[in-house]
């Protein structure tokens, strides 16, 4: 009963009250470094914004970064999400850890940075800046790809004035900032970055990459243009992002490639041709396009596959039909 008793003094600010529980017998939760299920008032607090209850648990010894919920969310964390900026505050001038991840992986500045909290996220910059230098850029490159992910335009300007890598990569979750503006279709971000220095040629080990196969992939026509106009080496991606809107069924981007120079015949990373993706998938359009084009019904992939094979595997009358067609027009 006692603390449950805390926890209602912490929700309200009731500081004399919790003081006077703890004299009574009421026992706080021993500190842990193991996530638990167990709240402690001090999140309680946290959570509801009392600077005074955290100021006196912590005198109390209570562990700054005490972990709760299945996610793991310390006090910081928690406050974060709220809002609470004098809280936010103090705890970090009180020692606590400005970039200890949840158990998924989210540090307290890209949360404050998906949420929007923009005053708080200003606030954690200011003490990520005193970390050590790979420590800093972790933590700023980490909230710009989450600044792109969640559309946050004045964070994200916020963090480049901050010296936040602009190519920082974060390889557990396969994003740069770029990749991450395409992938949300958001032109402006999308140029905010280029003019910042992002590179389109960098890419990340997954298959709507790099930037300009992303932008193909997803229909951006508007984007597409773009990378092209900053970056001439893009150029390179052309077949590679020809492939990926073939398979997608996406003719006037498919066109738009073929019309830029793009080989119709190309294997992208070993895998399929442009028809042999629109075969299987049974884009009539854009095999019309690709014949069009020049495209060899005869050119197989790794798996010695041709365009034909995966139009007869899938049963897809039309494709056949413009295959059967193309093959007696060769034949005159």
């Amino acid at each position: 009963m006692g603390e449950v008793l805390l926890h209602w003094a912490a929700s309200k600010g009731q500081l004399q009250t919790l003081l006077r529980l703890l004299a009574f017998g009421a026992k706080l939760p021993a500190n842990t470094r193991i996530t638990t299920t167990d709240s402690h008032p001090i999140c309680t607090a946290a959570k509801y914004g009392h600077v005074n209850i955290v100021h006196a648990l912590l005198n109390l010894g209570t562990d700054i970064d005490y972990p709760v919920g299945v996610h793991g969310e310390t006090p910081l964390i928690i406050a974060i999400h709220e809002g609470h900026l004098p809280v936010v505050r103090t705890l970090l001038e009180r020692g606590a850890n400005p970039t200890l991840p949840t158990k998924l992986d989210h540090t307290p500045l890209e949360i404050a940075t998906t949420t929007g909290r923009l005053a708080v996220a200003e606030c954690l910059i200011s003490h990520v800046k005193d970390l050590p230098h790979t420590a800093e850029v972790d933590s700023l490159g980490r909230a710009l790809c989450a600044a792109a992910r969640s559309k946050q335009v004045d964070i994200m300007k916020m963090l480049l004035r901050n010296g936040a890598p602009v190519n920082y990569i974060h390889r557990r979750q396969l994003e740069t900032a770029l990749i991450n503006a395409i992938r949300a279709g958001d032109d402006e971000i999308t140029r905010l970055l280029l003019d910042h220095g992002a590179d389109p040629m960098i890419g990340v080990e997954s298959w709507d990459s790099p930037p300009l196969v992303c932008a193909a992939w997803r229909n951006h026509q508007s984007i597409v243009e773009m990378l092209v106009e900053y970056n001439q080496r893009v150029k390179r991606h052309f077949a590679d992002a020809m492939v990926e809107a073939a398979n997608m069924g996406l003719e006037d981007m498919t066109k738009n490639f073929l019309l830029k120079g793009a080989n119709p015949d190309h294997v992208r990373s070993g895998y399929r041709t442009p028809l042999s993706c629109a075969a299987q998938h049974g884009h009539a359009g854009v095999a019309k396009v690709l014949l069009a084009a020049g495209a060899d019904i005869k050119v197989s992939d790794n798996q010695g596959r041709t365009p034909n094979w995966y139009a007869s595997w899938l049963g897809c009358p039309e494709v056949l039909a413009l295959f059967r067609e193309n093959m007696l027009s060769g034949a005159c």
